[in-house]
């Protein structure tokens, strides 16, 4: 089935409008991956306290930086690409955007996670300007003038130190003992407090608030989107969720010009309504304004009334603030340009980050350099707007690049902004005689692969709701899968309408937002280890050296050169913050072994052996031929498998759906397997099997066989991918079989001739129930064996069903293992991220 079906006659407008779609949906996803890497990765540094307070700054390393700027270009690149598509600057799109992709998991690997031992990073709580805010509306409501209030006590009383915006006594000197004190006064245009005096009238919890006015806005601006882009909006929902959801709605206190922009951008029909949205916009938030002047040429050029709307803005802006200026004007004045007065640090990523590295440059350059970027910007739009058309608004996005404290978040909508505006203002498409149809079966696999990014990330982040977190997920994925798989994927390509999928989503970031209200983390630090590696990868890398020394691994017990190595060791623990300073150096990291549980005696003992089947030794071999270290070996072989499946979809056709699915849901295909090394070497295996299918079947079998004989859950794969392969070409299948089952065969048949330990120790994550996993069984005290065996049975049983039904399931076939893996007395989370990767290659494959 191909990606988007036209049911009426094709023409090359609703080809550029689809492909213009496709392309923006790539460049919103690629900002988003940016923002988030740069947020979550950049680690943090202590440089001082502040009235006791230990205070934590993001630094980021140059390669960071590099990357970061380079996927920033990328997105932005894309939309002028877009602007006036062909075909030429679609593969160049592609193309870019998997070379960023390639760099970012390779540079992860050899760089992040081999460079540091330990990182911590703040994550939780409000920022300053959420508190000084919220502290305004009420001082409003008791009829005093927040311009002339201090919020100075208030603050402190939230204790919420290490996101106050400091002062700092002399310019290029950032360190604690420079520090004169902190914003607490109320540096903003009017509209930031007044938007918030509903919620403090009422007492709403932030996140509540702030998704019902998201969710209502996103909703106005569904309703006036045309052509594709309708068709797409759920898409557009999902993607990158964790920043473009998660952040504006649970954390920072942006929703208050961001909605307000979208709607107003939406509505450009009513300029005067659309003026005066943008005049709120601007009084929340000056990141508006700059925005605005580009809107307004846009409105110019496509024949609307700019003039109208800028009435509108003044208006608005005039009945916001001029009550303020009027009562206090020196005030409103001084506390306005505060950010440009006072001596802040400049934080954020872009032209002023240089200062991390030592190259000071007046605050004057950074300014005059930004507003320069504005005016030519302006005139550059205006001169050549016929060709640039909606990819000149991406030009105040370059221009927040030069800002002296360039934060993501003056930026990174523009994407989203440029979507809604293609969507409306500049479609031209006739809605009449074109309309879509999506390929559910593309778009159920994008969804499932955000939900399972959504519920590996949680399990990581917020640990005290891993186990709900991870039970409604899995509950959520098998209804999905149970329905197909017993109704077949034609019911839901026949009932699917993106109306009610755009709804549920909606409903969802509300009721997210009611959860959030328990389980949202207060001010902490989260610390993780990085180049450690627990007592499993160093036994699959222990166990890779006997192989290569002609050692049978199984004979080997590891527990001393486990515990002599200097790596041995896993932290990942979430703190409250206080007064305690935290130094990387003094936190030990947990050296606790994996465990098995002996139901004999009922107590849990140390596995100190390699649990795995021999395949991962294998895989994890020329890791120590070529002497790289673990994680990047483990990138860089995920890199080559990531680049020529890139190859084989773009030569196909496919690569942008494949790209939008993998950037929407890029925790696990771009965070995850990065950073978890067995995963990793398993995935890659497989990715490779599948792509040498086509090509040399033996080869393509040798290998499959080598991935299944990692994990013992993976080999319940087996059934499925044979049948798949069956299906798919039968003149390569017996090659494949034979190939398969030789290899097999000779690995099984030389491992367990030179170890009687081999099959109790390569089974013995199905043997018995191991600390570290997930025991469902061990809650409901059932003996490992029975699970065994249950497991089985239904492996063979759901087999012969697939083979029985595989038109009607197809790729969604390779879900059913996960959930039988999950009745297994032991299941890692990894295998939530390699089945649904499976999924997602093999229907692309197909």
């Amino acid at each position: 089935m191909v990606f988007i079906k036209r049911t009426s006659k094709d023409n090359n407008i609703a080809d550029n409008e689809l492909e213009r779609a496709l392309l923006l949906l790539i460049s919103m996803n690629v900002m988003g991956f940016a923002a988030y890497y740069y947020l979550v990765f950049t680690p943090y540094k202590y440089i001082g306290s502040f009235k006791g307070w230990p205070i934590y700054v993001q630094y980021i390393p140059i390669w960071m930086l590099f990357l970061y700027l380079l996927l920033i270009a990328i997105s932005i690149l894309i939309i002028f690409l877009s602007a006036n598509i062909n075909e030429n600057k679609v593969k160049v799109s592609q193309l870019i955007t998997w070379f960023g992709l390639l760099i970012s998991i390779i540079l992860t690997g050899a760089l992040y996670m081999s460079s540091f031992k330990l990182t911590y990073s703040l994550i939780g709580g409000y920022s300053d300007s959420y508190i000084i805010q919220i502290g305004a509306a009420k001082t409003l409501l008791e009829l005093q003038n927040p311009y002339k209030s201090s919020y100075l006590q208030y603050l402190i009383l939230k204790e919420s130190y290490p996101y106050y915006s400091y002062i700092f006594k002399y310019p290029f000197s950032y360190t604690s003992n420079k520090i004169i004190g902190f914003v607490s006064s109320y540096d903003y245009l009017a509209f930031a407090m007044i938007y918030y005096i509903p919620k403090v009238l009422l007492n709403i919890p932030k996140s509540i608030y702030d998704a019902i006015i998201y969710v209502i806005s996103l909703f106005l601006v569904y309703r006036k989107m045309k052509g594709p882009y309708k068709m797409l909006f759920p898409l557009i929902l999902a993607s990158s969720s964790f920043i473009f959801v998660g952040e504006p709605v649970f954390f920072s206190p942006i929703v208050g010009w961001i909605a307000i922009t979208m709607v107003a951008i939406a509505y450009y029909n009513y300029p005067l309504i659309s003026g005066l949205l943008f005049g709120l916009a601007g009084s929340y938030r000056e990141t508006a304004i700059v925005f605005f002047l580009f809107y307004l040429v846009a409105l110019h050029f496509e024949k609307h009334n700019a003039k109208k709307a800028f009435e509108g803005f003044l208006i608005s802006s005039l009945l916001v603030n001029l009550p303020f200026f009027i009562l206090s004007p020196y005030e409103f004045i001084k506390e306005a340009l505060a950010p440009i007065a006072y001596n802040l640090m400049p934080i954020g990523a872009g032209l002023s980050t240089i200062t991390e590295y030592g190259i000071y440059l007046p605050k004057i350059f950074y300014t005059s350099l930004f507003l320069s970027v504005i005016v030519i910007g302006l005139i550059t739009y205006i001169k050549y707007y016929q060709k640039l058309k909606y990819a000149g608004l991406a030009i105040p996005a370059i221009a927040f690049l030069f800002y002296y404290r360039p934060l993501p978040f003056y930026y990174i909508w523009s994407p989203f902004f440029i979507i809604i505006a293609a969507s409306t203002l500049f479609y031209k498409g006739n809605e009449t005689n074109h309309k879509y149809n999506i390929d559910t079966n593309w778009l159920i696999i994008s969804y499932e692969l955000v939900v399972a990014s959504l519920i590996l990330f949680l399990l990581t982040y917020i640990v005290k709701i891993s186990d709900i977190v991870l039970i409604i997920g899995l509950l959520g994925l098998l209804l999905i899968s149970a329905n197909i798989f017993i109704n077949g994927i034609h019911k839901f390509e026949i009932y699917y309408k993106p109306k009610y999928a755009t709804y549920i989503i909606l409903l969802s970031i509300v009721l997210a937002s009611i959860l959030a209200i328990k389980y949202a983390p207060s001010v902490s630090i989260f610390i993780s280890s990085k180049a450690y590696q627990n007592s499993q990868e160093l036994a699959v890398e222990m166990a890779s050296i006997e192989l290569i020394k002609g050692h049978n691994p199984y004979n080997a017990n590891f527990y001393l050169p486990i515990i002599r190595n200097t790596s041995f060791g896993y932290l990942s623990e979430t703190i409250p913050y206080n007064e305690s300073i935290i130094k990387l150096t003094k936190i030990n990291v947990d050296k606790t072994f994996y465990m098995y549980y002996n139901i004999g005696d009922k107590t849990w003992h140390n596995i100190t052996v390699y649990d795995f089947l021999p395949g991962l030794a294998i895989l994890y071999s020329p890791a120590i031929l070529l002497s790289l270290s673990p994680n990047a070996y483990s990138s860089i072989l995920y890199a080559i498998s990531f680049g020529i499946l890139g190859i084989l979809f773009y030569k196909n056709g496919k690569l942008n759906q494949l790209l939008i699915t993998i950037l929407m849901g890029f925790y696990i295909p771009l965070i995850y397997f990065t950073s978890n090394i067995i995963a990793s070497l398993i995935l890659s295996s497989l990715i490779l099997s599948i792509v040498l299918l086509r090509y040399n079947p033996i080869i393509s079998g040798i290998l499959f066989a080598i991935s299944i004989l990692t994990y013992p859950h993976i080999l319940i794969l087996s059934p499925f991918y044979v049948i798949f392969v069956l299906y798919y070409n039968r003149q390569i299948f017996k090659k494949f079989l034979i190939a398969m089952l030789s290899t097999i065969s000779l690995i099984f048949i030389a491992f367990l001739l030179t170890s009687n330990s081999f099959l109790n120790y390569s089974f013995m994550q199905i043997l018995y129930y191991t600390k570290g996993n997930i025991n469902l069984g061990l809650i409901l005290n059932i003996d490992p064996i029975i699970l065994l065996f249950i497991g089985i049975i239904l492996t063979i049983t759901l087999s012969i069903y697939y083979y029985k039904n595989f038109y009607k399931i197809k790729e969604f076939g390779f879900l059913i293992p996960l959930f039988i893996a999950a009745v297994l007395p032991s299941f890692s989370i990894d295998l939530i991220a390699i089945f649904i990767m499976i999924v997602l290659i093999m229907h692309f494959y197909r």
